[in-house]
């Protein structure tokens, strides 16, 4: 497909009988990549095909993995500013899991200062991720065994991060490597950058851990990240759907109220779903919050004031899924190079990992969807020649039909 054919606007998105659209490929792809789509969406081709979106061609990398599916779960690790313990926090979850005989892939994505092979002891020659997509390679070809038993590294980028070489396509198809990757768990290190376009990476993960101390700068810039993502995601529905582009940028340091409320009144103005694209956007959100280097509970009280302070500015809140001691134990094993350290004396910090890992494994992303699903009925004949009902379907918990071993009632509508 040329890049003239992608920007061509001819998919519809049709929910409740209502219609989004229509949109270019490019953006199709670009809601698949942020998780703007409902699976149970109708998306349309010229008004002709009828595509269910978590079955549409080249969705599938973007339907979020409560364990159903037979691929590696994604979790993605970011931070508002460095300095958090970010990547000694990726490090210690991939270990963690591998404990649990999970086999992991720890995937360095920090493109300003990668280390992750420093923290294992690795030497490695820096890669470059995108000639190696664009060479139809597998990802799997970069790995690196650590000293622990199922876990591997694939060590940092070799260049810096450029927007321009990171466009949607590559980004496209460096999730579907990742969801591709011989692994049980994906654990990407994201760098610090709270620039939007820089945190697609994180948008499309199964699950979204953000990393924060109590200190309240650490915590600004932890608000002004959530903000950003929230935005990031209106923007691109906005600017796919709209006749003109909308070209004001969203300024980190700008009011988002009044920005959310401009934003609303041109997609009003050009007469297009403002509150149901809106619903999507903080519906898609599995956003985990951990505060690292705690030394005492006053974190608890400045979450629960960030947390309603998002809500009254955004209508998001997150979920903190727990805290980790500081510990003396952690420096002195990085400053040696000595992860075995961590783990064989069981300090303070390695125990409450591991007590996080299990709450997160067991936690059930969600998958944006709308709650009239179960009424949900195909109204046309089933087609006989198309897929058989299975338990190892991905909307097996929210069929109302369940026929396994039958014709799927739900994904063989013409």
């Amino acid at each position: 497909m040329t890049i003239m054919e992608s920007q061509i606007k001819h998919w519809c998105i049709e929910h409740q009988e209502k219609t989004i659209g229509p949109i270019s490929s490019y953006a199709l792809a670009l809601w698949g990549l942020q998780g703007l789509l409902y699976p149970n969406d109708i998306i349309t081709r010229n008004g002709q095909r009828r595509f269910l979106a978590g079955y549409l061609p080249g969705m599938m990398p973007f339907i979020r993995n409560n364990g159903h599916l037979h691929r590696a779960k994604l979790w993605a690790v970011a931070g508002g500013k460095g300095g958090v313990g970010k990547s000694v926090f990726c490090a210690l979850v991939g270990v963690a899991l591998s404990g649990l005989n999970k086999k992991v892939v720890i995937v360095d994505a920090d493109f300003g200062g990668p280390n992750q092979h420093d923290i294992f002891g690795i030497k490695s020659e820096p890669v470059s991720y995108w000639r190696h997509l664009d060479a139809h390679k597998s990802l799997n070809q970069l790995v690196k065994p650590t000293a622990f038993k199922n876990l591997s590294i694939i060590p940092g980028p070799e260049e810096a991060y450029d927007p321009k070489q990171a466009h949607i396509m590559r980004k496209i198809k460096m999730v579907q490597a990742l969801r591709n990757m011989e692994a049980d768990y994906v654990i990407m290190d994201l760098g610090p950058r709270t620039q939007s376009k820089d945190l697609d990476f994180f948008l499309t993960a199964d699950m979204q851990v953000l990393l924060s101390t109590g200190e309240p700068t650490s915590l600004e810039n932890l608000s002004r990240v959530i903000k950003t993502l929230v935005l990031r995601k209106a923007q691109t529905a906005f600017n796919s759907l709209s006749r003109e582009t909308f070209a004001q940028n969203f300024d980190e340091t700008a009011d988002s109220v009044s920005f959310i409320q401009n934003l609303t009144a041109q997609l009003r103005r050009l007469q297009l779903p403002a509150d149901d694209i809106f619903k999507r956007v903080l519906s898609s959100f599995n956003i985990r919050v951990i505060f690292n280097m705690v030394e005492s509970a006053d974190y608890a009280k400045q979450s629960h004031l960030l947390n309603k302070y998002l809500s009254n500015e955004l209508g998001l809140t997150f979920v903190v899924a727990g805290s980790i001691h500081h510990d003396p134990v952690v420096h002195e094993a990085m400053q040696n190079k000595d992860m075995q350290r961590l783990t064989t004396y069981r300090s303070h910090a390695f125990q409450d990992i591991l007590e996080i890992t299990q709450k997160l494994m067991v936690t059930r992303t969600r998958t944006p969807e709308s709650p009239e699903f179960r009424t949900v009925r195909p109204t046309a004949a089933i087609n006989k020649q198309a897929l058989i009902c299975s338990k190892q379907c991905n909307l097996w918990d929210i069929c109302e039909f369940k026929t396994p071993g039958n014709y799927c009632r739900v994904k063989n509508w013409n």
